[in-house]
């Protein structure tokens, strides 16, 4: 590469080559080209010293030096902006356009006309005295109505002047064969949009970018916190479009946009389908509407701004950001031309697959930055803009495989309902089990081929529903089961329903008190003698005096006591005399039999215990059974019943069933998983393949004041932030409080700091620092007031 050095006059003075050993060289050099602000930048480095002599071309090089050179046939003049020198060597940051352009300032304009955009350039000098000549001019047709408040450069102004007439532009540079300026010619194409105009550049339909060819990534972010469908519209003086109408349909025939006659709001209707309003009004209004004022002054016009701004706000918000090899920047391509600012390309990546199903990411994408190295190629760098998502061109085939391959890997939920509770009592009553099941996420239930009903292991029905009724179940009964479809069993679900009787009657009551004592009878005469009682049990704190073989004693003393024969003798144990010493007296195992338990409160058989305790109209039963454990509480006063219960197959299940309003509620853990539903609300899954939740997510959106808005999304305990505005007035100063504040509800567990970034147009201005208090009320640090807009926003747990 050959760049020549000029000086003040631009007049050719020297050279820079890598190739020419006579001439200066250069490294560290990136040029740059912007399609939005139709300029270049280039920056390079030169050393001073060569053999350990500063060389005689430094003074060549200096803040008055112009550099230019020819790239694809293009010619490029720089003037150096930035110069940083030290003992070594000399770096220059350079920019095209003249220094009038980029630093004379142009006054305030105040107009109430429409004009075309010549008379603009004209009325504010932006081109006459700058050598620049108006070349392609593709809106020369339009006029606008246009004003200006305050001062701005001729470089910014001449930018919001084609913007506002939806134009793009180049400046195609000219230099005479000495070096010197020819001139500089303003091209103006119509704005890109995305289908039939190109504006700046060609279409490249002859170029197809591929993932791991020549480009080495891709990566999307999709953002849907502000969305609108919906749009009212008045022009200049309150102008009304109300008695026009328009309708738009996309490319698949469906009606996209519309405005009817009669009504006061552009609608865009399959937006509002996929997103629709929170917050529905009593007419069942899905659409999240804006209201505009704008200095329009046909319907036509006001449309035209509607149908851009629906275009730009009815769906999520899509963005991409494509990396391509450093080769793809000067390599040929398609027909045999490299890439150009401007042009649109088409790009695929088939590592992605999106909610449809569809394989691959299909896009078309325009060169909005050309980053070239001339020593240093693999820093190369292309920059897209304007992606667009296209129709896949990936095989049918493909899509059909990937499809059955998500299918076949996608669990189903099961769910049994039950007409009737869980519970019956005294052997009575009937209930109907259904089953049910959903694939994946979805709220629609799947009817399956065939359903298989089990009682205990054993099969009773096959069909989705069974009524159960008490007379067969004795205690307990445990009902599952099995959805088919195309022959295989991708569901199962089983609940335990018991039967509780009422208690057997009591055992007879306590005898009653003794009555009074009557006069004493004459003496009797005397009987015979009996025979030898058996030995008998005495139970004091002190030792028997009179003692013989098998006399039993039980020490009621409260510390040890040694008997007469030596033993020592503990508190409250039953001793036997064998005759000569004290023994304790132990129970042999082997000497009792015992057919039942009854004695203790209970059923006891055959290693199942039953334990039933009833306490007015509450039930309390307790069942332990082989591997199944079951607690239940039934309520018959409120038509409840509660049960737990834990199988070692089965897993953990905990059940309220109100029979009154048919409600149940259900929490569930097993190896599947763990699930929790209400037949009322919500119901959620934790499985090895995700977690499912039904009307999990909620919205809310809260003015913070100063012109800053605040859209907020929670599920469970976390929440979103999302601060947006479009002009706020935001005061200076370190903590000031905002006036808004966050709802209850909404609010963090603890202060949450964050920072949202503050532009002045399309620039970066500085970060606006944010914290959330506990209370909800927010403060900023904010260096000096501003009238910036402003976005950003963080994720918080809710107290």
């Amino acid at each position: 590469m050959l760049i020549s050095i000029h000086d003040r006059t631009l007049e050719r003075v020297g050279f820079l080559s890598n190739d020419d050993s006579e001439s200066p060289d250069f490294k560290d050099d990136n040029f740059h080209r912007y399609l939005a602000q139709g300029t270049s930048t280039f920056d390079f480095t030169v050393n001073k010293i060569k053999n350990g002599v500063v060389q005689d071309y430094v003074q060549l090089l200096n803040e008055h030096a112009y550099f230019s050179f020819q790239y694809e046939g293009e010619d490029f003049l720089f003037d150096s902006v930035i110069v940083e020198e030290d003992d070594d060597k000399m770096t220059f940051n350079c920019l095209t356009l003249n220094l009038e352009m980029r630093n004379e300032q142009v006054k305030e304009l105040k107009n109430t006309a429409t004009h075309n955009i010549q008379w603009y350039f004209d009325q504010m000098g932006l081109i006459n005295f700058a050598k620049i000549t108006l070349g392609i001019n593709e809106v020369s047709s339009y006029t606008r109505v246009i004003n200006y408040d305050g001062e701005d450069t001729k470089l910014s102004r001449l930018i919001s002047v084609i913007q506002n007439f939806d134009g793009e532009f180049e400046f195609v540079t000219k230099l005479k064969r000495d070096g010197t300026l020819d001139n500089i010619t303003l091209n103006i194409y119509k704005k890109n949009d995305n289908g039939d105009i190109q504006g700046v550049g060609q279409n490249r339909n002859d170029v197809l970018l591929s993932f791991g060819d020549n480009i080495s990534g891709v990566s999307r972010k999709v953002e849907k916190a502000q969305i609108f469908n919906s749009i009212y519209v008045t022009g200049k003086d309150g102008l009304s479009w109300k008695d026009s109408a328009w309708s738009v349909s996309n490319s698949e025939g469906q009606e996209e946009f519309y405005k009817r006659a009669g009504e006061s709001y552009a609608k865009a209707p399959l937006s509002a389908q996929m997103f629709p309003s929170q917050l529905q009004s009593a007419s069942g209004d899905i659409y999240t509407n804006k209201d505009e004022s704008t200095e329009y002054t046909t319907v036509n016009a006001m449309w035209g701004y509607a149908l851009s701004f629906l275009r730009a706000n009815a769906y999520q918000k899509i963005t991409y950001e494509v990396t391509a090899t450093s080769n793809l920047t000067v390599s040929s391509t398609g027909d045999g031309t490299p890439l150009h600012i401007g042009d649109t390309v088409r790009i695929q990546d088939k590592n992605f697959i999106d909610s449809d199903g569809n394989v691959g990411l299909f896009l078309s994408a325009r060169v909005s930055e050309l980053e070239i190295s001339f020593t240093n190629p693999t820093s190369n760098k292309i920059t897209f803009s304007n992606y667009i998502k296209l129709k896949s061109e990936v095989s049918d085939d493909l899509t059909a495989r990937m499809q059955e391959i998500i299918n076949a890997n996608t669990p189903y939920r099961s769910d049994i309902t039950s007409t009737n509770g869980l519970q019956f009592k005294n052997g009575t009553g009937t209930t109907t089990l259904g089953a049910h099941i959903y694939f994946g996420s979805d709220t629609t239930e799947t009817i399956a081929d065939s359903y298989e009903w089990l009682k205990d292991g054993t099969v009773v029905a096959n069909a989705q529903t069974i009524t159960v009724d008490a007379q067969g179940v004795t205690d307990k009964a445990v009902y599952s089961f099995k959805a088919t479809i195309a022959g295989k069993v991708v569901a199962s679900q089983s609940v335990t329903i018991t039967n509780v009787n009422d208690g057997a009657k009591g055992a007879q009551g306590p005898q009653g008190p003794q009555g009074n004592t009557g006069a004493t009878g004459p003496q009797g005469p005397t009987g015979p003698s009996g025979v030898d009682g058996d030995p008998g049990k005495i139970v004091s704190e002190t030792e028997p005096t009179t003692r013989f073989k098998g006399l039993t004693w039980k020490y009621s003393g409260t510390a040890d006591l040694t008997a007469s024969d030596g033993t020592v003798i503990k508190p409250n144990i039953e001793y036997y005399y064998n005759g000569t010493h004290w023994m304790i007296n132990f129970v042999e195992a082997n000497q009792i039999k015992v057919n039942d338990l009854s004695a203790i409160s209970g059923t006891y058989t055959n290693g199942s215990i039953k334990n039933v305790t009833i306490d007015g109209s509450v039930t309390s039963t307790i069942l332990i059974e082989k591997k199944h454990i079951l607690f239940t509480f039934s309520d018959s006063s409120q038509n409840t019943t509660n049960t737990l219960e834990l199988d070692s197959q089965q897993g953990y299940a905990n059940t309220f069933v109100d029979s009154n309003s048919g409600r149940t509620r259900t929490v569930q853990a097993n190896f599947q998983g763990f699930f929790t539903s209400d037949t009322d609300g919500p119901s959620a899954q934790l499985t090895p393949y995700g977690v499912y939740v039904t009307n999990g997510l909620q919205t809310t959106t809260v003015s913070l004041g100063s012109g800053i808005n605040a859209t907020l999304a929670k599920i469970g305990q976390m929440c979103q932030i999302s601060i947006n505005s479009n002009s706020s007035n935001v005061p200076a100063g370190n903590g000031v409080a905002l006036s808004g504040n966050i709802p209850a509800g909404w609010r963090p567990a603890i202060g949450t700091p964050f920072e949202v970034m503050l532009y002045s147009g399309t620039t970066f201005q500085r970060p606006l620092h944010i914290t959330i208090g506990t209370d909800g009320k927010l403060s900023i640090v904010n260096a000096s007031a501003s009238s910036y807009w402003c976005f950003g926003g963080t994720v918080y747990m809710l107290a």
